[in-house]
């Protein structure tokens, strides 16, 4: 019984041990395992990943190992290749966003929008180590004006913290010599570094069959968006044609010439930019106003022939030609089923290969394509060595590695093919390959992310590319461009935001906005009767001017909110921050100056000329002096922190912009500063007021003595003297000074003034004696007072 318990505890302990080292051996693995995140080609893409795998992890390992390979440290690595698998749920959030958005029908391409934050997921990850993405993604969200809603939905910083900054470590210049230095450029972001090293190229040509004569002089004289209707009728009777024998004379005209899968929103895009960059010549070099093209006067046209030229050389099914994806179109153009296919010049070897092929290659009309450059980013991310980690991109962004792709998967490597003579291997390559290097070389490329840039407040690309495709679609379904106008409008200017585009939002920011104009223009009225007033006795016992000032400080914090949307340039936002700052300081401190002269006046009666610290122009002085301090503080602060411009893009009908900044950070700040000069104006206000008195009074307790038998507890001090009867009144008997000149002055006086005023009893004259004066009572006091003193 023993024995047997002894061997099952040893044979449990036995499949402990195992599961251990199997796990122990597979984070190994992983560990030595470069993981590389690749796109997908959407054609024979399984079989694809295959090979991809296969043939360059055999390349890699064989020259790694090679003696004159200076790389021992990446001898212990092996590397795989993967594709992004997008979840479900990706791309949900957004597209609810935007069906619950103010004033805004657009809607987005839910496709693009999962694959984009797939690819976000992994760089947020440490899975993949290193990804391949393309100029299309790489510092696609880079815009002046931040967009907030992609930031917020897909939870994503700059991209470029995501990335390792390649100038961080020592590369060779030999290195990087291969690289066509244009498209090395387009790796790099201006001022930050460089982020992707060049991995390939592509371009958008056209694979044609070349045993048809016709076609070859349609594509080569008058160009593929000039086909003319005659010309399908023709090309079906043409005993050239690929299974003509099935098809009716009308087969071309109806079902179309050209194979494209515009069920993909990337080509469809594609597609339309190539054709109104062609045909219509946007943009133009210097010329931000032939973006107008799109959405004023004049567009219709340029979207109906674009419809129309789909309708021509696709059929006139647009639901079928729309619902057509990359895979079928590339079977429908083998198979015969359409004569012309447009495809990337990366398939030149996949029909180049073929048995008993009679494909040639043709560019778009006037040489025009959109050109993929595609680079390697290694993940901030990553847990493995970085130094590691760029010896592995180095090797995979290398000549021979570039050189061998090319020969294995037909990917076009990044050599500038213009000045091939002068670069061996590039001469080489295209001894090999002349058809596909010839045309390279007359390409004119198109970079997609920087053709729908009109200003630096256009949409970043990836806002751009998430709703302008399916605006396209939709217009070629319902002949409609209204939608597509407005979009274009939307992702390419500002709009001017008027009252009116305020009250669609929201009502109440309406009235808000009318309320705080109405109170503000009451208290400029009152700045402007304080002024014209000032040396009228009842004011200017109360400052005038710093008064004003005060006022002025409520006017500016009343209105300077609703100038918020004015805000388009980062400078502006950073005076904003400042001037907020400013304007609390323009209330709080003339208001502490004010106090304090009335408190200095009235604890110096004794004092026949007070001097220069009460006068206004004296204390105005030392308030611009604060003030100028102030502001040259937080402005110096200010430059410790980013300020932005932000936006809600396409999310809204109407794109505008406003400041950003570390609200948290700068919101702490000022409360903190707010509430400290709240707190010093406050004690210094009541300490001014009543403070010393209370002190007074406390220090000196009250006895009979003090007053003759008068004291607190009886109507002694009920009776205190009315300091408005030893004002100067105006001899205007029926007003007193208000604002509105209205306000009786009897409302003012005592009955004894009223009555002497009446009488005529109370006449001032420059002849009055200082005694007989009742505006010296207290200067007449103190006299006798120290007249008793003596």
């Amino acid at each position: 019984m023993f024995h047997i318990s002894r061997v099952y505890i040893i044979h449990i302990l036995s499949i402990i041990i195992i599961f251990i080292k199997t796990i122990q051996s597979k984070n190994t693995s992983n560990e030595n395992t470069i993981q590389v995140l690749i796109s997908n080609p959407n054609i024979e893409s399984e079989s694809y990943l295959n090979k991809y795998n296969t043939s360059i992890r055999e390349y890699f390992i064989s020259k790694i190992h090679e003696n004159n390979l200076n790389i021992p440290n990446l001898l212990n690595y092996d590397i795989k290749f993967f594709y992004c698998v997008p979840e479900p749920q990706d791309g949900n959030k957004l597209s609810l966003v935007y069906k619950k958005s103010w004033n805004s029908n657009y809607i987005i391409d839910e496709d693009y929008s999962r694959e984009f934050n797939c690819t976000l997921r992994a760089l947020k990850d440490s899975t993949y180590d290193i990804i391949i993405v393309d100029d299309q993604f790489l510092y696609s969200e880079e815009s002046y004006a931040e967009n907030c809603v992609m930031k917020e939905n897909f939870f994503m910083k700059k991209f470029v913290d995501y990335f390792v900054n390649y100038e961080d470590y020592v590369i060779n210049d030999i290195e990087m010599k291969h690289h066509n230095k244009d498209i090395m450029k387009d790796g790099k972001l201006d001022g930050k570094g460089q982020y992707g090293l060049p991995y390939e190229i592509d371009y958008d040509v056209l694979y044609y069959h070349k045993n048809i004569k016709k076609l070859e002089d349609l594509l080569t004289k008058d160009g593929l968006f000039n086909v003319d209707p005659s010309f399908l009728e023709s090309i079906t009777n043409s005993t050239e044609t690929i299974n003509s024998d099935s098809r009716d004379d009308s087969y071309y005209k109806e079902n179309g010439i050209l194979s494209v899968g515009l069920r993909d929103n990337d080509e469809l895009f594609e597609f339309f930019s190539e054709y109104v960059h062609y045909k219509w010549g946007i943009p133009k070099d210097g010329d931000p106003n032939s973006y107008n093209a799109f959405y004023q006067q004049g567009s219709d046209e340029l979207y109906q022939s674009f419809r129309e030229v789909i309708l021509k050389l696709t059929g006139t099914n647009i639901n079928k030609t729309l619902f057509t994806s990359l895979e079928e179109a590339y079977h429908s153009f083998i198979n015969g089923e359409k004569l012309i296919y447009k495809g990337k010049a990366s398939n030149y070897q996949l029909f180049k290969t073929m048995e008993n092929s009679s494909i040639a290659i043709q560019p778009l009309p006037n040489y025009t394509s959109i050109i993929h450059e595609k680079f390697a980013v290694i993940n901030n991310n990553s847990k493995k060595d970085k130094e590691i980690l760029v010896k592995m991109a180095l090797q995979l962004t290398s000549k021979d590695m570039q050189l061998y792709r090319a020969q294995e998967l037909g990917t076009l490597p990044t050599f500038n093919f213009k000045n091939k003579k002068e670069n061996h291997d590039t001469s080489n390559y295209c001894q090999k390959n002349s058809e596909l290097c010839d045309l390279i070389e007359k390409i004119k490329p198109i970079h997609l992310p920087k053709m729908y840039l009109k200003n630096r407040y256009s949409a970043s690309f990836v806002e751009t590319r998430l709703v302008v495709p399916p605006a396209i679609r939709k217009f070629l379904k319902e002949n409609n461009d209204t939608l597509i106008k407005d979009i274009f409008s939307n992702i390419l200017d500002l709009r001017i935001f008027t009252f009116s585009n305020v009250a669609q939002f929201d009502i109440n920011v309406l009235i808000s906005t009318f309320s705080s104009f109405i109170v503000a223009f009451f208290l400029l009225i009152i700045v402007f009767k304080v002024y014209k007033y000032r040396k009228h006795p009842y004011l200017k016992a109360m400052s005038p001017q710093l008064s004003n000032l005060t006022i002025i400080g409520m006017i500016l914090r009343i209105i300077f909110p609703q100038f918020y949307i004015l805000i388009k340039t980062k400078t502006m936002c950073r005076m904003c921050f400042v001037i907020n700052f400013f304007i609390n300081n323009l209330i709080y401190i003339p208001m502490l100056a004010i106090i304090y002269r009335i408190y200095y006046i009235y604890t110096n009666i004794s004092k026949v000329n007070y001097g220069k610290k009460v006068n206004d122009k004296h204390l105005l002085i030392i308030i611009s002096i604060i003030l100028f301090v102030i502001f040259s503080f937080f402005y110096l602060i200010s430059f410790f922190d980013e300020f932005g411009i932000k936006t809600m893009g396409s999310a809204i009908g109407y794109r505008f912009v406003w400041c950003n900044f570390n609200y948290d950070k700068y919101q702490a700040l000022s409360n903190i500063y707010n509430l400290l000069i709240f707190i010093v104006t406050c004690l210094a206000s009541v300490y001014m007021l009543v403070g010393t008195r209370l002190l007074y009074i406390r220090k000196h307790i009250s006895n009979e003595e003090s007053f003759i038998g008068n004291n607190m507890n009886n109507d002694y001090f009920d009776h205190a003297i009315n300091i408005i009867d030893f004002i100067p009144l105006k001899r205007n008997t029926n007003y007193l000074f208000s604002l509105c000149n209205g306000i009786k002055k009897q409302k003012y006086l005592s009955n004894d003034t009223i009555k002497s005023f009446e009488e005529g009893k109370l006449k001032l004259s420059e002849e009055d004696s200082i005694e007989q004066n009742p505006n010296n009572y207290f200067f007449n006091q103190a006299l006798k007072k120290l007249e008793e003193e003596k």
